[in-house]
């Protein structure tokens, strides 16, 4: 819809002060549920814009730029780093590459770490805890990340393949406290 809004030339406003709530899964299973779910509406998303030029043109052009660097440059990069780390632990030799990898590993971890660091501060949630957390989020939640890709990729070409339509499940919530099915 985003896409759509912009291509037709219209803003979408941002609403610096504007708060909302999102309640997260409470089991594991229903994540990886939910996060396949938004994965594949992602590739789907990737998947039209590469078939059709128009998201490429004007305003749009950055949001294909940016499911572009998110789904496959990040991937390739984050994929590319876990080989070298494993090969390294090995004890295998590393190839003789003439570019400093630990420099484009150091690179890529700061941008990481540097985005979900401004978003703690804009969102004034700046705690020891959240510091911690988001500078071990490259080697857990974007390695979870992968995986999930992998998942959603799988079902996504599976169901192409099939000619048959992907379900856009709803997740399942659980009642907070004080929460009633009182309508």
């Amino acid at each position: 819809m985003t896409v759509r809004i912009t291509a037709a030339g219209y803003l979408l406003p941002v609403v610096a002060n504007s708060r909302t709530f999102e309640q997260e899964p409470e089991k594991l299973r229903t994540f990886i549920k939910q996060r396949t779910r938004w994965l594949t509406g992602n590739i789907y998303l990737l998947e039209k814009s590469l078939h059709d030029f128009s998201h490429w043109k004007g305003k749009t052009f950055f949001l294909s730029i940016q499911h572009l660097m998110t789904y496959l440059l990040f991937v390739l990069l984050l994929l590319v780093s876990d080989v070298m780390f494993v090969i390294g632990l090995s004890g295998y030799e590393m190839p003789n590459i003439q570019v400093p990898i630990i420099l484009l590993w150091s690179m890529s971890y700061i941008i990481y770490t540097s985005h979900f660091l401004a978003a703690i501060a804009v969102d004034r949630n700046v705690s020891l805890a959240n510091i911690v957390f988001v500078f071990i989020m490259y080697f857990t939640y974007a390695q979870l990340f992968i995986l999930l890709l992998l998942r959603s990729l799988t079902q996504y070409v599976w169901s192409r393949l099939k000619g048959t339509t992907i379900e856009w499940d709803k997740t399942k919530r659980f009642k907070q406290k004080g929460q009633t099915n009182e309508k």
